[in-house]
């Protein structure tokens, strides 16, 4: 792992979502996520070939097109315009993912269905397209740059 990549990241919800936490209520305010590790290998294989699918085919036409910082609502926006990617079935993916032990509400309690069922759209889109640019594209997406950088060709 390079020196500059995150083994977990934090997503701030723009809508709290209230859960339970040693017996008392609390209102979660961040999902704390963590790298995925070859357990979780089929899902994040899942999301990476979506993403690539879905990806404009101008891309090939145009390889040294250079790449720019990627954020998670593009990566999601990306799928979702894509005729060839179900994005409902992206998020099904990316829902078993995070109830496998990647995603701790607050840092501190995993994520169950229960409370993923309880945040907003916008919030669970979100934390899919920022959990694969930051961990499931984030080697392509640099190999990608530095492609695509002036000065990267021999």
């Amino acid at each position: 792992m390079k020196s500059d990549e995150k083994s977990e990241i934090d997503y701030h919800l723009t809508t709290p979502v209230s859960y339970s936490h040693g017996g008392e209520k609390a209102e979660a305010q961040f999902i704390r996520l963590t790298a995925p590790t070859s357990r979780h290998s089929r899902e994040c294989a899942a999301l990476k070939q979506a993403f690539f699918r879905s990806c404009p085919q101008d891309r090939e036409a145009n390889p040294d097109a250079e790449i720019g910082e990627v954020a998670g609502h593009d990566v999601i926006v990306t799928i979702a315009s894509s005729r060839d990617v179900s994005l409902p079935d992206v998020i099904d993916v990316a829902r078993k993912l995070f109830t496998s032990g990647v995603a701790m509400v607050d840092g501190e309690v995993k994520l169950t269905q229960h409370l993923i069922d309880a945040m907003s759209q916008d919030d669970l889109e979100g934390m899919v397209g920022d959990y694969m640019v930051g961990f499931t594209l984030a080697s392509s997406l640099e190999k990608m740059r530095e492609r695509s950088s002036p000065g990267s060709r021999t």
